[in-house]
This record gives structure tokens, sequence and C-alpha cells, in this order.
């Protein structure tokens, strides 16, 4: 409570009171999911979750699919056993040296 004038104790908070509980976060995924699904990241894990089903149906273990398919993503993502891709040359940018303000003794 704060020191107020008027007719007495009031509760002294904030005008408009909004949601920023666990609703809040879950209606926030409605905009996350579509973004991360769109991105490289977002298809990868999509295509690995396929591979994932598709050999646990063949009948191998939830564990060596996810650690034969967990592999061979990580190789993907990271770009090993593909071509480097060319560097871009960027123009070189003025450097300003900044003088130091006092001697060093």
């Amino acid at each position: 409570m704060a020191r107020q004038h008027g007719a007495g104790p009031r509760f002294y908070g904030t005008p408009f009171q909004r949601g920023k509980g666990l609703a809040t976060i879950l209606s926030s995924l409605r905009f996350l999911i579509p973004a991360f699904l769109n991105s490289s990241l977002g298809k990868q894990a999509v295509e690995t979750g396929k591979a994932i089903v598709g050999d646990v149906k063949e009948g191998a273990t939830l564990k060596e699919a996810l650690k034969k398919e967990g592999r061979a993503a990580i190789k993907q993502l990271t770009g090993i056993g593909k071509r480097k891709k060319r560097n871009i040359i960027v123009k070189r940018q003025r450097v300003i040296r900044r003088l130091p303000l006092f001697k060093p003794l």
C-alpha cells in the first residue's frame, strides 16, 4: 500500500493486468511453431522424425533409431561431407583508431 490522499486505502497497482501465465506462453506458440517449421532446422527435424518412425516400424528399438537418425541429422546440418560454401568478399571498412587519453607510465 502506498500513502495516498483520498477516502482510504486503495490498491496501488497496474491499471491493466494482463495474464502472463501458462496460457500466454501456449498462445505464443501458434506464431512460433510455423516459423520454426519453415526454417532449415525445423525441416530437418520433421525429416528426422519421419525417419525415426520408419525405423521403429521396421523393428529397430527407439534408442537405436534415435542414435542413428540423430547422428545423420547432425552431420547434415553441420555440413560434414558437403562442399564448403565460397567465402563472400566483404568490402573492408575503415577502422578509426582511438588514441589513449593518458600515456602509460
